[in-house]
């Protein structure tokens, strides 16, 4: 369920799915099973459980119907969009690019232009002094 609808389904909501919960209760006759499924946000879930508010739906689509009548429904996307497999020829294969001999000398070596020798020998000479003042 959390990969099929992905965000809470309620139509206004795109938060993170928090709770699994039945589309028509239990109570009132709801199975559990897929088709009455629905991944909520614990707002969007306890907002339903108040008096007035209902859900209607299926795995594709949900209808929040308000105390006031008033309908929002959201369409589910697709569990998955994935281009088909590509049949072409598979990619040529290279070996390694060939840029010369090897080089055997030491690695260069860059030296860490924030790391100063000098102004950290004069900073330490500074905050020494100061201490001692």
């Amino acid at each position: 369920v959390t990969l099929r609808d992905g965000v809470c389904r309620t139509p206004y909501c795109d938060a993170p799915i928090q709770q699994i919960d039945h589309i028509t209760p239990v109570n009132n006759g709801g199975p559990t099973s897929w088709d009455n499924a629905s991944g909520l946000c614990a707002a969007c879930n306890q907002t339903k459980e108040a008096t007035g508010w209902r859900h209607d739906g299926n795995p594709e689509q949900l209808t929040v119907i308000t105390p006031t009548g008033h309908q929002y429904t959201t369409t589910t996307p697709p569990i998955s969009t994935a281009e088909p497999p590509d049949t072409g020829d598979p990619p040529e294969e290279h070996g390694p690019d060939d840029t010369g001999p090897p080089d055997d000398g030491p690695p260069d070596i860059d030296p860490n232009p924030r790391f100063d020798t000098n102004n950290y020998r004069h900073h330490h000479t500074e905050i020494t002094m100061r201490i001692a003042a």
